[in-house]
C-alpha cells in the first residue's frame, strides 16, 4: 500500500465533496466507522428494528464475520468501494431530498441506521466538523450533526447540517 495522503477537501472541486485518499486511509476510516457502529455504546441506542440490513452486511463482510465469502479478517478493495458508494449515495439522497423540499430528516434517519447502526446496534460516532460535542453516541446527536441542530429536538448549536452542506446541498460526493 502507498503511504496515506492527507485527507482534506479538494479546493478545485467547487460544490462537490472530494476527498483525496489512499487505500490504507480508506480502509482505516471505513473500518473504524463500521466497527464503532457495530460494537460500541449499546446503552445509548434505543432498540428499533433495522430499516435495512445492507450496512450490517457490509460491516460483517469487512470484518470477516460471515456473509460474502470473504475468508479471514482482511478488508478488500471491493468492501471499501461498496461502503464508500453506500455512504456517497446516502449523502446525495439526503441532500437532494432537502433541496426538493422533501422529508430530508427522515432520509437522514434511515441513512444513519444503514451507515452507522443507529437504532439497531452500538455506535460511537465522531463527526468530522464537531468541535464542542466531539462524540455522538446517541442517534439524536447524530441527527443534529447531519441535518442541523435547529431542526431536531435537543439539537446542538454548532451543527449546520453536514448531509445538506449547511443548506447548500451536495451535488455529488467523490472519493
Amino acid at each position: 500500500l502507498k503511504a496515506a495522503k492527507s485527507i482534506r477537501p479538494d479546493p478545485s472541486a467547487t460544490g462537490i465533496m472530494a476527498v483525496r485518499r489512499s487505500p490504507l486511509a480508506c480502509v482505516v476510516a471505513v473500518g473504524v466507522a463500521l466497527l464503532s457502529a457495530h460494537q460500541l455504546c449499546h446503552d445509548f441506542v434505543s432498540p428499533v428494528p433495522p430499516v435495512s440490513t445492507r450496512g450490517d452486511r457490509v460491516a460483517r463482510n469487512i470484518f470477516g464475520l460471515g456473509g460474502s465469502g470473504n475468508s479471514g479478517n482482511s478488508v478488500t478493495e471491493k468492501d471499501v468501494r461498496q461502503a464508500q458508494k453506500l455512504w456517497a449515495n446516502s449523502i446525495k439522497k439526503i441532500s437532494k431530498t432537502y433541496l426538493d423540499g422533501g422529508d430530508y430528516i427522515g432520509e437522514a434517519a434511515e441513512a444513519a441506521g444503514k451507515l452507522y447502526g443507529y437504532g439497531h446496534s452500538n455506535v460511537l460516532f465522531k463527526p468530522t466538523k464537531a468541535k464542542d460535542y466531539q462524540f455522538r453516541p446517541m442517534a439524536s446527536q447524530a441527527m443534529s450533526y447531519f441535518v442541523g441542530g435547529g431542526v431536531v429536538d435537543d439539537g446542538i448549536d454548532e451543527d449546520a447540517g453536514f448531509a445538506i452542506n449547511g443548506g447548500k446541498g451536495w451535488p455529488d460526493v467523490v472519493f
